[in-house]
Formats: structure tokens, C-alpha cells, sequence
């Protein structure tokens, strides 16, 4: 499968940033993708407060050619400058405007299943889940 490349354009700090992003995901880079989000969410802790900004900045990473060498080399300030370039920028919407149809939802999902999985952690419990069944 050939990659689908377009052309964005948004401004931080004043400055304008040019950026290519993909609008697909071969099979390869989905299971990157789902695997960097709960890498970074699932350690020793848990930390799903943080599950909307690691999947957002996600998407940068793994669609545009963007820069995030210093989010990338930072050890302790990781959290901070990811928050900083969701505010600063709308990179992230230019990218889920344009990228095929489900695709976020089906990444979305994927991690959701993840993190189940290696957590143990059900994300509807068990009533909310007999109570589907009952209406089906």
C-alpha cells in the first residue's frame, strides 16, 4: 500500500510551520502507533490522565514529519513540551480532518484494547456490559 502524503500549514509561536503528514497507515505503522501510545501510558503506573495528550501527540510523531527530537530526548520534561505543541498548534486537527475515514477511531479503539489487555482494566464494567446484551 502506497502512503498518502498532503501538505499542512499552521502557526506557533508566530511562526508559520510547513509539514507533510500521511493520510494512511500501513499495518506496520498502526501497531507502532498503538504500542507507543500504551508504552507511554502503561509502565509501572497507569497514567490514563494523560491518555487524550500521549494519543494526540501520537499522531504527530507518527503521521507528519514534524520535529519532536526535543519531546523525544527529553527525561523529564516530556509531558510539558508535548502539552505545550497540542496548545500551540493545531497540527493534530489539520491531521484527523484528512486522514481516511475511521482510521483515528480504529486507532482509538485499538489502544483502548491495549491497555485492556495489559492492564487488566475494563473500560465498561461488567453491568454496563450485561446491560448492552440484555438490549441487544
Amino acid at each position: 500500500m502506497k502512503k498518502n502524503v498532503k501538505t499542512g500549514v499552521c502557526a506557533r509561536n508566530g511562526e508559520e510551520i510547513s509539514f507533510n503528514f500521511y493520510t494512511t497507515l500501513r499495518a506496520v505503522d498502526k501497531i507502532k502507533f498503538v504500542n507507543s501510545v500504551t508504552d507511554l501510558l502503561v509502565g509501572d503506573n497507569y497514567n490514563s490522565v494523560i491518555r487524550d495528550l500521549v494519543f494526540d501527540y501520537e499522531i504527530i510523531n507518527t503521521f507528519t514529519d514534524v520535529d519532536v527530537s526535543d519531546i523525544q530526548n527529553s527525561k523529564t520534561n516530556a509531558i510539558n513540551l508535548i502539552e505545550d505543541l497540542l496548545e500551540e498548534t493545531n497540527i493534530v486537527e489539520i491531521v484527523k480532518a484528512n486522514v481516511e475515514a475511521g482510521l483515528i477511531e480504529e486507532l482509538r479503539r485499538a489502544v483502548n484494547e491495549n491497555i485492556e489487555y495489559k492492564t487488566g482494566i475494563h473500560k465498561n464494567p461488567i453491568n454496563e456490559s450485561l446491560s448492552r446484551l440484555i438490549d441487544t
